[in-house]
């Protein structure tokens, strides 16, 4: 019954996770091409694999610990419920989407049922327990990533080592950097300033 802590957590561990979550999906997207182009031709279809599995993957981060709080709460079964509803829709869209759109079908059922189950478990959490995870600083955040992913897709395209070190260098100046500096996550600058030895803040 620790709801202040569990709010602090709560919204600690959404940002930092869409933070680490972004910043990766960002640098992947940016040279899912060139990676892809060292396979044979028939993953070249796998470019919006690659997204719907990573915008899959980001959602589940973004949404925090929800289904924590809702499992070890007297509302765990819950969680049952909205892991059997998660079921029936990856079934549901995989039969409706594979034969429309083959793998990208079956990637975008994954992400389309990985959105429906936690957005279930984020709107319990904030019927059930008054709290929500999102915070100024989360706005922040998408704005950086939002103007990181313009730029990254300015740049002209390069051989996968050269493209891996110029978007690394732009996600940490557009996006790592600016976070940083306002220090919108202080456990990410303490994180690194500890990689780095520094014993002050970004």
């Amino acid at each position: 019954r620790e709801w202040e802590e569990i709010r602090t957590i709560y919204r600690k561990t959404t940002l930092n996770q869409t933070i680490a979550g972004l910043f990766i999906l960002l640098l992947i997207w940016a040279n899912a091409g060139q990676i892809l182009s060292l396979l044979p031709p028939v993953y070249a279809e796998g470019h919006l694999v690659i997204l719907y599995i990573g915008l899959g993957r980001l959602i589940d981060m973004a949404t925090g610990i929800n289904g924590s709080i809702i499992i070890t709460s007297r509302h765990y079964r819950v969680d049952l419920v909205s892991n059997l509803l998660l079921i029936l829709f990856t079934v549901g869209s995989n039969l409706l989407l594979i034969p429309l759109l083959g793998i990208e079908g079956a990637a975008l059922a994954t992400m389309l049922s990985i959105f429906l189950y936690n957005l279930i478990k984020l709107i319990y959490v904030w019927i059930a327990f008054s709290m929500q995870p999102y915070t100024r600083a989360m706005g922040w955040v998408l704005l950086f990533a939002g103007i990181t992913s313009a730029v990254l897709s300015l740049l002209p395209p390069l051989p996968l080592v050269p493209n891996l070190i110029i978007t690394g260098l732009t996600g940490l100046i557009l996006f790592i950097l600016p976070v940083g500096w306002l220090e919108l996550s202080p456990e990410m600058n303490r994180l690194v300033n500890r990689l780095l030895g520094f014993h002050h803040t970004i």
